[in-house]
């Protein structure tokens, strides 16, 4: 993983590394050969992540206010207990990819896995 992650600072300088990386470059590993891995990293990172490893975490913040937004359509009650207590979606929303990763119940059984944990 460290190969890969590396790797990946050196292609996207830009971005470097970041902690949060480590998770997706290790499904990926659990899938596919390290090359493979890497380039994986590098089209997810592109196209499904842009901005979430950057300066000031731009993408981070903005899903952050799409999830608030739905909480408080979808539960206004509890949109308010969470803004009472300080809770910022940002703070639930960035763990939700990685939990989807973790907590699939076949994650690597077949090809479509890595689509449900991007949708």
């Amino acid at each position: 993983m460290k190969k890969i992650l590396k790797a990946y600072s050196i292609y996207n300088p830009k971005v470097g590394y970041c902690q949060g990386m480590t998770s997706i470059a290790g499904i990926l590993l659990m899938l596919m050969p390290a090359e493979q891995a890497f380039w994986c990293l590098v089209s997810i990172m592109n196209k499904y992540l842009p901005g979430y490893y950057s300066d000031g975490l731009l993408a981070v913040q903005l899903d952050g206010r799409v999830m608030e937004s739905l909480v408080h359509d979808i539960d206004p009650e509890i949109s308010a207990f969470l803004g009472r207590n300080d809770v910022q979606a940002t703070f639930y929303a960035v763990g939700m990819v990685s939990m989807r990763l973790h907590t699939h119940p076949t994650l690597g059984n077949s090809s479509q896995d890595m689509g449900y944990v991007l949708m």
